[in-house]
């Protein structure tokens, strides 16, 4: 029993130094923020048909992602209250929305998924000529 508690109390001092000295890690953003939407196409290699929006979404953040040889164009379109749509375009047919919810309601029409809770979709995800969205 004396064994015990010693080899605990040694394995606790241990373990407490280890985490003493450990050295912080950083995370690297993969976007690149753009001044406008060409210099992210340009950035990107490719280019995207943005839709009208209402008027309210006046805020606009032009990214590239950059994994590898990946590249993925991101639009972020807020409103002064905080909503935001999110459009993505990259090169293949992996979904890249980000999105890892849990939906109640999944919906499949004309080659474009969408997700979302109840009556109302918060995801929409499709692949045209090479590209997904």
């Amino acid at each position: 029993m004396i064994m015990k508690k010693v080899f605990t109390a040694l394995l606790l001092i241990v373990l407490a130094a280890s985490c003493a000295h450990q050295e912080k890690v950083s995370l690297v953003n993969p976007f690149s923020d753009l001044p406008s939407l060409e210099s992210a196409e340009e950035l990107a290699g490719f280019s995207i048909t943005l839709p009208d929006l209402p008027e309210e979404y006046d805020q606009t953040l032009f990214r590239v992602m950059s994994a590898g040889n990946m590249k993925m164009l991101e639009i972020i379109f807020r409103t002064a209250l905080g909503d935001e749509v999110r459009i993505r375009k990259a090169p293949g047919s992996d979904d890249i929305s980000g999105d890892y919810n849990t939906y109640d309601n999944i919906s499949s029409e004309a080659g474009v998924t969408m997700k979302g809770n109840g009556e109302s979709f918060s995801n929409a995800t499709w692949f045209h000529d090479g590209y997904t969205y």
